[in-house]
């Protein structure tokens, strides 16, 4: 494997060297710091530029749009060292602070937020594909995709519950999701659609009490959390 080293001009003992780290450039300099002349520098920086074409074939990434809410499927596990692997699927949830554009995200199931930048897109984590969404209503399964406040309820992103409530009123969060471990449904900003499984009949049931939990309550004055309520008891969870 190549390595580059450049020696300092004022105690040789002092040096930098440049190698290939999996899919990085690694930097190594050892003692003190490293002064170059002119011509080393150019020398070095030639070697970096090669070790950077021998790992990515010398094309310039654009950086990739990301925004709160984007999921990606998993392809290098425990990717800049966080807890995933090839085939998890994390949902971005918040920005650094620092314009670096580095993102934090979680896995589905998980809790821990991990750290990610722009490079790691297409190296790394592949963008999911997102289907033409029809118009999401009460009673859909739904996928929470964004809370409407940063630190609050990060556990519950990712999950999927039915939809029992919209308020397109509250612009922060609008949406009321019913989990199945919760008494009370939770509120979030931001949801997607999950598509029912033609070839799973438990789903094809629930939609089904549902309905009947519906026209039971035609006649009656009822909320969206009551035909949830009626649909799960006719379900008999």
């Amino acid at each position: 494997m190549a390595e580059y080293t450049a020696k300092c001009v004022m105690d040789e003992d002092d040096q930098i060297n440049a190698r290939r780290a999996n899919q990085r450039v690694a930097l190594e300099p050892t003692g003190h710091d490293v002064y170059l002349n002119p011509d080393a520098a150019r020398t070095f920086a030639r070697g970096i530029l090669a070790l950077a074409d021998e790992i990515d074939g010398g094309q310039v990434r654009q950086p990739a749009a990301v925004k709160v809410g984007d999921r990606f499927k998993v392809t290098r596990s425990f990717l800049e060292w966080a807890d995933v692997v090839i085939g998890d699927v994390v949902t971005v949830v918040e920005f650094e602070d620092d314009n670096s554009g580095n993102f934090r995200a979680v896995a589905d199931g998980s809790t821990n937020r991990w750290l990610f930048g722009p490079d790691n897109i297409g190296n790394g984590l592949e963008p999911l594909d997102k289907p033409a969404k029809r118009e999401i209503k009460v009673g859909d399964r739904v996928r929470i995709v964004r809370n409407g406040y940063a630190e609050e309820g990060a556990e519950n992103v990712g999950r999927v519950g039915i939809l029992e409530e919209y308020d397109p009123n509250d612009t922060r969060c609008m949406y009321r999701v019913s989990l199945p471990d919760r008494d009370c449904g939770w509120w979030c900003a931001e949801v997607e659609l999950v598509d029912e499984p033609a070839d799973e009949p438990a789903v094809a049931s629930r939609l089904t009490y549902f309905h009947q939990a519906e026209t039971a309550l035609t006649d009656f004055e009822h909320t969206a959390a009551d035909i949830i309520r009626l649909a799960r008891f006719l379900a008999g969870e």
